[in-house]
């Protein structure tokens, strides 16, 4: 599917031209078997006879290519372009009378693609590629990343490959590469936003994939989430065009999620709500979009910006009242050792005892190794201060206050004050742990909701801070004193209304923030091949939330919104009447019959073009007074965003024409 993913983006159906394509990591040659069964489809399509065998022979040798420094590979590649040339010919029996182009040595190179060798001062059309995504460059390409002064994050071998796939691009050409996600995306470290920066500025991105949720579905034992990145290389009348300008310049954004139907001749499935536009200053200048909308949309990147906007961020906090952050010691015995004597005699805090505003509960031992790789100074295990927990369990962000001396592992980060302080950290712990807290780092953070359920100290420092009074850290005080009392729903459903109070969050956002958190870890931590739909009464949230939106914007009509399932999908009809009519209420109900297969027939029929990637069937009608919506069950299509989001489309269709 991946590849059908790069070819349909790349490979053009209707240019005049034959274009020449390469791959440079071309391992045993999928990607170009299939560029070359799409040229001679193409190729025969527009001819409208069979190819003879010179020609298809031709179209071969003349127009794929391919690099790989394993020699066995380079064979497998070889000899499957043999099998996709010999199913081309026709009648099938000629390979008995035909020799076979020699293709390794000319069309397949067995080389490092950064080192010297005879397609290297070449350019093409066209170049795909899944290069390696090894973390350590070889020396050709840390030469040729010198050499060009090209910004690589953390030694990536797969960002090299982005840098000299643009140079061996003709002006105006297309490359399609799979690529990591966690790095390309997703990683915010200075060196990966310098990379981003120069993506995104001296290429025109077109497309991006991001496949981050399929990381369990791709490939058998793969884990790491993967990305699929589509660009243009400019060419000279760029600058003066305007077409391409940053204020122009604008990019779709795909996220694929594990969807109904998915895995059909083997496509990947997405829905409208996987897609979006962004324009080119948003890719170069927020980091967090990406994440952002694997599991959201603009409207939480609104309410994100919002609580950036109107409340200082943890680190601003720290700063100002010269707070002190850290994590605690790590043992690592196989690295160089220092003195731990310093520690001696000192409690040791459970791990797994650090949960949500709960007191901490100790080892039964103390402290007592001699030496530690880092045990830190001591100054790091003096109380109050609030202990995260990198790794979330059950999970969910977990944080509480630490109000006497006690030493923890790394596993633990710190943020510490002074006595005076103890109430605000309170707080603080409990704006981390509640359901904000959580909607905020699953929604930005870099690792959680991509690759692996842990958190960092940076992203921790990221997030927006309430007023910190007096008034605020005695209700977080008297809350602690709480916790113990209270059950995990009950102590959760508490620290939220304390922190949405703060936050001044109105009752759509709160709802934004429980359903965008509760929506989103049900499909993350799922099994890869569990789909989460909608229950009863999310799709009557869905109906009030769609009625009121309505009513408000339509206040001379009256609205009437029902829905049913049928099979994997939900049918839903809105219906209006003037508001001098009989109410609808004292009307009989009718429910339309909307025969769901009719649908994905005719979707099927539909000459798209697309192989790799089709959206779900669908339908959006309107039938004199009445709107009819069918939509997969997918517990996402009926949240409340989604209802806001169908409102609008209604309401643009009835009074626009849209």
């Amino acid at each position: 599917a991946v590849v059908d993913v790069v070819l349909d983006e790349v490979f053009s159906w209707v240019d005049p031209r034959t274009p020449t394509l390469i791959d440079l990591a071309c391992g045993s040659g999928t990607f170009m078997t299939e560029a070359f069964r799409r040229l001679a489809y193409r190729e025969r399509r527009r001819s409208g006879r069979q190819l003879t065998y010179p020609e298809l022979q031709a179209l071969l040798t003349n127009n794929i290519f391919g690099i790989d420094r394993n020699p066995s590979a380079a064979r497998v590649a070889a000899f499957g372009l043999y099998l996709a040339l010999l199913e081309e010919v026709d009648p099938p029996t000629i390979w008995q009378s035909v020799m076979l182009p020699k293709l390794i040595g000319t069309n397949i190179i067995i080389s490092d693609a950064f080192d010297s060798h005879s397609l290297r001062n070449r350019t093409f059309d066209i170049i795909v590629s899944n290069p390696p995504w090894a973390k350590g460059m070889s020396s050709t390409a840390s030469a040729f990343v010198a050499s060009r002064n090209v910004p690589v994050a953390n030694n990536q071998m797969a960002q090299a490959f982005v840098w000299l796939s643009e140079e061996m691009l003709v002006a105006g050409g297309r490359l399609g590469l799979v690529l990591p996600a966690k790095s390309v995306l997703h990683n915010r470290s200075v060196p990966a936003r310098k990379f981003r920066t120069a993506l995104f500025n001296d290429l025109d991105v077109r497309v991006v994939v991001d496949l981050s949720p399929m990381r369990r579905n791709l490939f058998a034992g793969a884990t790491a989430p993967t990305a699929v990145v589509i660009a243009d290389k400019p060419n000279a009348s760029r600058a003066t065009s305007g077409e391409g300008s940053e204020d122009g310049r604008e990019l779709v954004h795909v996220a694929v999620h594990p969807r109904p139907f998915a895995g059909i001749g083997g496509a990947l499935v997405i829905s409208p709500e996987d897609v979006h536009v962004i324009s080119g200053k948003q890719a170069r200048s927020r980091p967090d979009i990406w994440k952002v909308l694997v599991w959201g949309a603009l409207r939480d990147l609104d309410l994100i910006d919002r609580l950036r906007g109107r409340f200082p961020s943890l680190g601003d906090v720290v700063q100002e009242r010269e707070w002190s952050t850290g994590q605690g010691f790590k043992e690592a015995g196989e690295q160089p050792q220092h003195s731990a004597a310093h520690l001696a005699g000192m409690r040791i805090v459970e791990i797994e005892s650090v949960l949500p505003l709960l007191s901490p509960q100790s080892h039964a031992r103390l402290f007592d190794r001699p030496t530690m790789h880092r045990p830190r100074t001591l100054s790091q295990y003096q109380a109050p201060q609030v202990l995260v927990r990198r790794t979330l369990p059950g999970g969910r962000l977990a944080a509480t206050v630490l109000l006497e001396d006690a030493v923890y592992s790394s596993e633990l980060i710190s943020i510490a004050g002074s006595p005076a302080d103890a109430g605000h950290l309170a707080l603080v712990a409990a704006t981390i742990s509640c359901s904000l807290g959580n909607y905020w780092h699953f929604m930005t953070s870099a690792s959680w909701g991509i690759e692996r359920g842990t958190v960092e100290l940076n992203e921790l420092l990221d997030m927006p801070m309430p007023p910190l009074t007096e008034e605020t850290s005695q209700a977080t005080t008297d809350l602690v004193g709480r916790a113990v009392a209270l059950d995990t729903e009950s102590l959760r459903a508490a620290m939220d209304e304390l922190v949405f109070d703060l936050f001044k969050l109105s009752s759509a956002e709160r709802r934004r923030v429980r359903e965008g958190l509760t929506g989103g870890l049900a499909r993350f931590d799922a099994d890869p091949d569990y789909l989460v739909f909608a229950n009863d009464q999310s799709l009557r949230r869905y109906r009030q939330t769609l009625t009121q939106s309505l009513r408000d914007s339509l206040p001379d009509l009256d609205v009437s919104v029902s829905s049913k399932r049928e099979g994997a999908y939900v049918v839903t009809w809105v219906t209006f009447r003037d508001a001098t009519e009989t109410p609808v209420d004292q009307r009989p109900s009718q429910i339309a019959t909307v025969d769901t297969e009719t649908i994905l027939r005719s979707g099927a029929m539909t000459p798209t073009g697309a192989t790799g990637m089709v959206a779900l069937p669908a339908a959006f009608l309107i039938d004199e007074d009445t709107v009819y919506l069918v939509k997969t069950a997918d517990s996402d299509r009926w949240s409340y965003d989604a209802a806001l989001d169908d409102a609008d489309r209604i309401f643009s269709a009835l009074a626009f024409g849209n």
